[in-house]
């Protein structure tokens, strides 16, 4: 059985991709949203065959949590992937709004 984590569990494209893994068959699905702790990431990571990055900040109340749920956020998972020496496939959504000169553009860049 593959198991494959999903970030951004609770978003509008993690519950869509759960509904449509939920129908195949030999797929665990691990999920992490902002709920969720470090710890818990991790552990999710270490036994991922697959990983779907889809968490992120898009209307946060203070600025420093585009960068707290944006780019820490994947240098975390990035982070724990190297401490551990995991190879794990991980696809990471982007933004196109990625090349604009604002705080949230700079987060997803």
């Amino acid at each position: 059985m593959k198991k494959i984590l999903i970030t951004g569990s609770k978003g509008f494209i993690g519950k869509n991709l759960i509904e449509r893994l939920n129908r195949t068959e030999n797929i665990e699905i691990l999920t992490f949203d902002i709920e969720n702790s470090i710890e818990e990431l991790e552990k999710n990571i270490k036994s991922a065959d697959f990983i779907f990055h889809l968490a992120g900040i898009n209307r946060p109340e203070n600025l420093e949590d585009f960068y707290k749920g944006n780019s820490d956020l994947v240098g975390s998972l990035i982070s724990i992937l190297e401490k551990n020496s995991l190879n794990t496939p991980v696809l990471i959504t982007s933004s196109i709004h990625a090349d604009k000169d604002n705080d949230y553009g700079k987060s997803k860049l």
